[in-house]
């Protein structure tokens, strides 16, 4: 039996450096899959707790800045769907805090940047990145940071093609991607 695990131990190694993605660390839940250069590639769930229970993995790819492209669910019955359609993949990412576990990620790897707005207005650099946002009430908004011109007490955040007008007072922090 023991022989049997080291065989399969040893498969799932050579399977996961030949694919370019490395294992990592799990964050709420989801194991972070990075290429060798550490950038995100994608983010896999085991056992995500749904309505029908009848998932086994759900594996969610990212671009370059952790939007979700497209993913693989995989089924307790074997069977297995692609997610080739970018609102499916983002139904499971956003439904089990896809974009949390990859942020708290890249903050422990100190690839975030912070900014409080309380303290100044946002330079003009920092519009245009992708950003997490976290208000001081705690709700976390992921997107593009977009200047309001005319006003700097408030910016908008481009998130999923809507845009989301904030008062930067009521932010806590502001992070983007190194």
């Amino acid at each position: 039996m023991l022989k049997g695990r080291r065989c399969a131990a040893f498969f799932v190694t050579i399977a996961v450096v030949s694919s370019g993605a490395f294992a990592g660390q799990i964050v709420g839940g989801w194991t972070i899959n990075t290429d060798a250069s550490g950038g995100v590639t994608s983010l896999t769930l085991t056992s995500p707790r749904t309505f029908l229970n009848i998932e086994q993995t759900v594996d969610v790819l990212v671009d370059y800045q952790g939007t979700p492209i497209r993913g693989t669910v995989k089924y307790r019955n074997g069977l297995q769907k692609d997610l080739n359609f970018p609102p499916e993949a983002v139904f499971f990412w956003d439904e089990f805090k896809g974009s949390h576990a990859m942020w708290e990620y890249l903050a422990s790897m100190n690839r975030v940047e912070l900014f409080n707005p309380d303290d100044a207005t946002i330079p003009q650099m920092m519009y245009g990145r992708y950003s997490r946002v976290i208000s001081k009430a705690g709700t976390e908004y992921f997107g593009r940071l977009i200047e309001n011109t005319g006003n700097t007490d408030w910016f908008k955040l481009d998130v999923q093609g809507s845009s989301v007008l904030l008062y930067r007072h009521a932010v806590a922090v502001l992070q983007l991607l190194r």
